[in-house]
């Protein structure tokens, strides 16, 4: 009990500090916010001659759902992103303890190992962790025959970022049918129309002409640093300097993204029969951030629920428990959380070390070997996190 309470303190002090990290930055937000208002205006929300690299390059029909932030104020809008942001991190704390039988004692010490990428996403001000929650809360409920519209709208939102859409394929009876892919067909014209009218005076080539061109505008806009560089952790980034495919080669880049998501699928799919969707949905939220062509850390918050429930079966199955496993654990997660030059810039000793892990983008390092460890561990007899 008393454990539980000094976690909840750090955690109750750490969510005014992830607050106060949006309203005072927020810059991702603030693209988000530009989009709802531009809606909200009768104006086009890909202003990409005035924004460069930080325009909104989400699809369009994602802009609605930014419609009632657009209403306030920015200041006023990022203190209410803040706050929701914080209470969708204790929706997925909750998840954790009541779905996924993950202990407060095991997921509190993991949150604040993951410190640094809370702190990174809420001073971007991105989506990552709401979309975390929805996922989280679909694929852990009794999905009823019936409910067509709501299992349509968590495909829908994720895909946003249209890679981050790579964890459905692991759960196609519950999302690959008619009802669902109807019901994502109808969402998707609806909330496009909206911004088609409302943005484009109807136009909806070139409100999908804009949304091209701002998608790729990363490469074309943004330093290569960000792209080929430590900011962006994923292995197709690192495969592509490998590879020496120039940072503004979109259509080469996608081709190698897409080749190791197909590599990823084949591999894991094989090992993974048997398994809940539960199960297979969280291997595969843990594998989207390591080959999304455009992986921010704050991305690779979807290997949290893994890690959490991979470190509470390494907690409950002593017998298991080899060294070399838990070398494998913890070395995963070590990287995912730390592998940064951040995290050991304080000395001149480490950080030679901490930049090569960081440029050699150690975060998809251990988000990959976090999902192997997950399914060597796992037989599929074995499989706990059995949807309620």
């Amino acid at each position: 009990m008393q454990k539980r309470r000094i976690y909840a303190l750090i955690l109750g002090i750490g969510a005014i500090s992830l607050i106060r990290s949006t309203v005072g930055q927020g810059t991702d937000f603030r693209v988000f916010w530009k989009a709802g208002a531009a809606l909200l205006q009768g104006s086009p929300i890909y202003q990409l001659a005035q924004d460069g690299g930080m325009v909104f390059k989400y699809p369009p029909w994602i802009a609605p759902f930014f419609v009632p932030v657009g209403i306030f104020s920015f200041t006023v809008a990022k203190w209410i992103w803040g706050i929701f942001c914080v209470s969708c991190m204790a929706g997925i704390f909750s998840i954790l303890t009541r779905k996924l039988k993950v202990r407060m004692t095991v997921w509190a010490p993991l949150a604040i190992f993951y410190w640094g990428l809370w702190v990174i996403h809420a001073l971007d001000g991105q989506i990552i962790v709401p979309l975390l929650l929805l996922g989280l809360w679909q694929i852990t409920r009794e999905a009823s025959p019936k409910d067509g519209l709501a299992l349509a709208t968590l495909p829908l939102t994720y895909s946003s970022k249209v890679f981050t859409l790579f964890p459905f394929l692991f759960c196609p009876a519950r999302f690959f049918k008619r009802r669902v892919i109807a019901w994502g067909v109808v969402l998707t014209i609806a909330l496009s129309s909206v911004t088609a009218m409302r943005g484009f005076h109807g136009d909806f080539g070139q409100m999908f002409h804009d949304w091209r061109e701002a998608a790729t505008s990363g490469a074309k806009y943004l330093p290569e640093g960000h792209t080929r560089g430590a900011k962006n952790q994923t292995l197709t980034s690192l495969a592509c300097r490998w590879l020496s495919i120039p940072a503004n080669d979109t259509r080469d880049e996608v081709i190698v993204a897409l080749a190791l998501f197909a590599l990823a699928f084949f591999f894991f799919q094989k090992r993974m029969r048997g398994w809940s969707e539960t199960d297979r949905f969280l291997v595969g939220l843990a594998l989207t951030p390591a080959f999304h062509p455009l992986s921010w850390h704050h991305l690779h918050l979807w290997t949290f629920p893994l890690a959490a429930c991979s470190l509470q079966r390494w907690v409950d199955q002593k017998s298991s428990r080899t060294v070399f496993r838990t070398a494998w654990l913890f070395g995963s997660l070590f990287l995912i959380t730390l592998s940064s030059e951040r995290a050991f810039g304080w000395t001149e000793v480490l950080r030679p070390f901490s930049a090569f892990l960081e440029m050699n983008v150690g975060r998809a390092w251990g988000a990959l070997l976090l999902s192997i460890y997950a399914v060597r561990s796992i037989p599929a007899a074995h499989s706990v996190t059995e949807t309620e």
